[in-house]
């Protein structure tokens, strides 16, 4: 079912509004209804039945149809953009995260390197005590001990 204003109805039945509303939907020869808004509309085939066969033009206004598709491009626009700033704000979370690993990845190759080269000087040290130890051992008994070792 095709429903029309009321203003579009008396176009197309090519009579005054102030007449379709008196000769007609008053005295109950055409039956209105109420669209989602609240605003009355009139079904075309009620039109048919009460006026006959009408000349439809195109009851939609181009105007009507290039501000329709605006509007439609318009929130299209909102969408993408909206979309686009919660993509670019996720961006650049991801960014400050990689930035954040990178930090701690160089902080751990460095903390690495330093504890490499801790375990090199303690390894040197345990390699110098281990060649100082037996030149301790075959240094010659003190004087006592040789004196009472007999």
């Amino acid at each position: 079912m095709a429903f029309v204003s009321v203003s579009e109805a008396a176009k197309l039945a090519k009579i005054s509004r102030s007449n379709l509303y008196k000769s007609y939907i008053s005295t109950g020869k055409l039956s209105v209804s109420k669209n989602g808004k609240g605003h009355s509309v009139i079904d075309i085939s009620e039109l048919h039945r009460v006026f006959g066969q009408l000349e439809i033009k195109e009851t939609v206004d181009r105007t009507e149809v290039d501000t329709i598709t605006q509007v439609k491009t318009q929130h299209a626009t909102l969408e993408d953009t909206v979309k686009n700033t919660a993509l670019e704000a996720e961006n650049e979370r991801l960014r400050a995260q990689l930035r954040d690993y990178q930090e701690r990845d160089r902080e751990a190759r460095e903390r690495e390197t330093w504890l490499r080269s801790q375990v090199d000087k303690l390894t040197d040290t345990v390699k110098l005590i281990e060649m100082a130890k037996p030149q301790e051992a075959e240094k010659k008994p003190s004087f006592l001990a040789r004196l009472f070792s007999k």
